[in-house]
């Protein structure tokens, strides 16, 4: 990993891997590579990821794309901040080619722009060979930068199983 920022992207999705929301979903994937603003993650595509037909479910790659774009979005401070996950404002996909069960997949997400409230982000997944499976652009209303123990006591409260963790902060 290129920073502590970029680090923090897998304490994220391990986080995440243990919470009983929808997010645990993506309790399978694996953060590889990044650096501020950019993440690259793995993950291989198995039964409960997949569709009647075997392949990967396209709700599944959206997921996957809101949750990794989010994690680049999330780890994109030089400092080492911690920006707060911010609101979903447009998620487009389009998918090109289908990822069978058994199959490992990268996704691959960057930012393109980020403003002073919205953040424009890419993401890709593709195969082992190289092929596109999917391509997505997300773009999120952003909350700011919190500090560090605030995040950290959100994590707390979330994984407490409390309803409305920013009544705890």
């Amino acid at each position: 990993m290129a920073s502590s920022s970029v680090s923090m992207a897998k304490h994220l999705m391990q986080f995440l891997a243990k919470t009983k929301t929808f997010d645990r979903l993506t309790q399978k994937v694996c953060v590889v590579d990044g650096r501020p603003g950019h993440v690259k993650c793995e993950m291989m595509v198995e039964e409960e990821h997949c569709n009647q037909q075997g392949t990967l479910h396209g709700g599944m790659t959206a997921t996957l794309v809101d949750n990794i774009t989010t994690l680049a979005i999330m780890s994109s401070n030089e400092d080492g901040s911690v920006e707060l996950p911010g609101v979903s404002v447009d998620l487009n996909m389009s998918y090109l080619k289908a990822a069978p069960m058994g199959q490992t997949i990268t996704i691959t997400a960057d930012i393109l722009r980020k403003g002073k409230t919205l953040v424009f982000t890419t993401a890709q997944v593709s195969n082992s060979k190289g092929d596109i499976l999917a391509v997505g652009h997300h773009v999120k209303h952003m909350g700011g930068k919190p500090k560090v123990e605030i995040l950290h006591r959100v994590m707390l409260c979330y994984s407490a199983n409390k309803m409305n963790v920013f009544n705890h902060i």
